[in-house]
């Protein structure tokens, strides 16, 4: 069997050229389907809005982070989680900038 030249090959709907067409051995999507990454799915979680029992908002890890710190103050292990939580919010400016702003805010309020 030969090939038919280019030109002699129909080209159209259903009939790509055949340079454009899929290589044979090689997959058409070679990554495979993105996955999501539990970090992105705790980062969502975490930056929810929940409304709390005095009328007022904040993220969920700002009202973990909050009981935190009330724990910490009688607790030495609490006091550890805490630091090393700050340590963690201190290497990912976007969430530092943010807590930073909300505590901001708050203090604010209290005066």
């Amino acid at each position: 069997m030969t090939k038919k030249p280019e030109e002699d090959q129909q080209v159209g709907y259903g009939h790509p050229p055949t340079h454009s067409r899929f290589q044979k051995g090689r997959s058409g999507n070679p990554g495979g389907r993105a996955r999501s990454k539990v970090s992105t799915i705790l980062s969502k979680v975490l930056d929810e809005r929940i409304s709390l029992q005095g009328g007022g908002s904040c993220t969920r890890l700002e009202y973990l982070m909050t009981t935190l710190a009330t724990h910490a103050q009688s607790e030495e292990r609490y006091m550890r989680l805490l630091l090393s939580q700050i340590d963690k919010l201190d290497r990912n400016p976007s969430r530092a900038s943010a807590a930073e702003e909300t505590a901001d805010d708050a203090s604010g309020e209290s005066e």
